[in-house]
């Protein structure tokens, strides 16, 4: 008998990789762990950003298009605004206080240089109410604060109506707002000596005071710390914040994703109040004197925003215009407002102060066709009295060929009316660009005619294409002068101004300082005003007298901090109008 069997060797172990390799298999293993949890944590955190399960608008919160008050101020509330604390820190805001400080103490007697010395302004306030800020209100406030006022309106003489009105503050932890509200309840009781009662309106309570000198009523409804100054308000914050509300509204909504998104406060006014507004200006028919049933208004809303720049502060305004009620003059004058000009390059380079737009046709046109209507018609009679007197008419012989660029031009200049009888070392420069010279030369020779029917001396020359007409009186006195050549018209406080304007030694447009503020307007963006505050400081405080010059001065030191401003904007694009103003605090490191 035979066996037969297949022998199986035993298995032999793998051999051990080398010491490097081992541990870089589990370098491996732990990069590949490391990198599953964060894909995973990244998942999570598209979820909770996009999706937003738990209602905490992350997203929206870093794109500055959210407001947690805006949530619950009613849909018809009249002018909102909002602050967002995250952008007032100490950082951004204490370079500015510590910039005006001089200012706050002459004005208040108060030493104020940071945010904490604010703070403990604030305090001071508090101590009625055995309350600070850090004790009471800083455990449990949030990112957002806000005010609304519901109604906007004035009495028949001309005095705002006290309005109904709401503060809300967002508490990051309710126990703790609970807290101070309870407190601040009793205190209130006791500090007024007053009953404070309370009632439950969907789930929240209220806690409110009914004297007759006194009405406010304050509680907490979802994240919600609320203040009004009645029950009544309140529900309708209450009713809002779980029903329209405000920040529902479509304009709203792209106004505000119009602002940037590091603003410090909001202001929103939308349509119904500028509606509201034209009515009660409307009741006021014996106040004028004369009816205003045809003003009205085809913007449909406004925001505003302030934001902490560097170094200052920096507003933007953005209005939304129904597009489809513009007339024709309405809406080439939006269109032409934020384009372009050289008119920069023919004012002085000492200009401090300078405004420029275009179409004052349009301006004027739209202007004329409201004071009509306003004054029922005077303002045509009033016209043809004037054309008796001067020769021509201004509103159909001179302002509908300014139909280009235009502007004005403040600038330090020892020549002059204002140097000569005032010494005020001041010139003025005032231009006008056009595309019908020829007409505008009719009317030139019509005023000229009238001037020397007044005995006023003119002395006529020519600087390039420019012919320049200076005025002086009977008395020998210099007036003015004004020019007419290469598309322009000119207005100066000197003849040797509108000489050197198509070609001035130095202009504003190489000046540094405009260069500079030209460059804090977004793309888009031309400019409209530009103030050398510092510089307008030095020259007003140079030509007024010793007697004035006191009175100036506690003017001028609240200024003081301020560099510049420059203010800018767009032309009409699609219904909006955006508008942006800088202005420069220097601070200090």
């Amino acid at each position: 008998m035979s066996y037969q069997y297949n022998y199986v060797p035993p298995a032999q172990p793998e051999p051990a990789p080398p010491p490097d390799k081992r541990k870089r298999n589990i370098t491996l293993g732990i990069a590949g762990g490391v990198l599953v949890i964060l894909l995973c944590c990244c998942a999570i955190a598209a979820i909770v950003l996009v999706v937003d399960p738990f209602g905490w608008n992350l997203l929206s919160r870093l794109r500055g298009n959210y407001d947690a008050v805006a949530v619950a101020a009613p849909a018809d509330t009249s002018m909102y605004m909002g602050i967002n604390l995250l952008n007032a820190t100490p950082q951004k805001l204490d370079p500015l206080i510590s910039a005006f400080k001089d200012a706050y103490k002459d004005a208040t007697g108060e030493d104020v240089s940071t945010s904490e010395d604010m703070m403990d302004e604030i305090d001071k306030s508090l101590e009625e109410f055995d309350m600070t800020l850090e004790e009471d209100v800083v455990p449990w406030i949030g990112q957002y604060a806000g005010v609304g006022l519901l109604d906007l309106n004035v009495d028949a003489y001309g005095y705002p109506e006290e309005p109904d009105f709401f503060l809300a503050v967002e508490a990051r932890s309710k126990t703790n707002a609970d807290e101070f509200l309870v407190k601040l309840s009793e205190e209130i009781a006791d500090a007024w000596d007053v009953d404070v009662e309370t009632s439950e309106y969907q789930d929240a309570t209220i806690y409110f005071v009914d004297e007759e000198w006194n009405q406010i009523a304050f509680g907490r409804s979802g994240s919600l710390v609320i203040l009004t100054n009645s029950e009544d308000t309140f529900q309708q914050v209450v009713d809002a914040q779980k029903g329209d509300a405000l920040a529902d509204d479509d304009t709203y909504r792209n106004l505000i994703g119009e602002l940037p998104s590091d603003r410090l406060a909001t202001i929103y006014i939308p349509a119904s109040a500028m509606s509201d507004l034209s009515d009660t200006l409307n009741n006021m028919y014996y106040v004028f004197g004369a009816s205003i049933d045809e003003l009205y208004t085809d913007i449909t809303g406004m925001a505003l925003s302030i934001s902490v720049a560097e170094p200052g502060l920096r507003i933007d305004s953005v209005a939304a215009y129904n597009t489809g009620e513009l007339s024709d003059i309405q809406r080439q004058m939006l269109e032409a407002s934020g384009r372009s000009n050289n008119l920069a390059d023919m004012l002085p380079g000492e200009t401090f102060a300078y405004f420029t737009g275009n179409r004052l046709d349009l301006v004027w046109s739209a202007y004329y066709e409201t004071l009509s209507e306003l004054t029922e018609g005077d303002i045509n009679e009033a016209m043809s009295e004037l054309e008796d007197e001067i020769g021509f008419d201004p509103n159909s012989d001179l302002l509908p060929y300014l139909d280009g660029a235009y502007g004005m031009g403040v600038f330090t200049d020892n020549e002059g009316v204002f140097a000569e009888y005032s010494d005020i070392n001041l010139g003025v420069l005032m231009a006008f660009e056009t595309s019908n010279e020829d007409a505008l030369r009719t009317t030139l020779d019509s005023f000229t005619d009238f001037m020397q029917d007044m005995d006023a001396e003119i002395d006529e020359t020519t600087a390039g294409d420019m012919t320049i007409f200076a005025i002086t009186s009977p008395y020998d006195d210099q007036m003015f002068a004004y020019g007419l050549g290469g598309g322009w018209l000119g207005l100066s406080t000197s003849p040797t101004i509108l000489e050197n304007m198509q070609n001035p030694e130095t202009s504003l447009a190489d000046d540094a300082l405009f260069r500079d503020a030209l460059g804090e307007l977004d793309g888009g963006m031309n400019v409209a005003v530009f103030v050398n505050v510092t510089e307008g400081i030095d020259v007003i405080r140079d030509s007024i007298s010793d007697y004035d010059r006191d009175d100036f001065d506690e003017v001028a030191d609240m200024l003081s901090p301020i560099e510049y401003l420059v203010l800018g904007s767009t032309s009409l694009s699609g219904d909006v109008v955006h508008s942006a103003v800088f202005i420069s605090i220097p601070t200090e490191p």
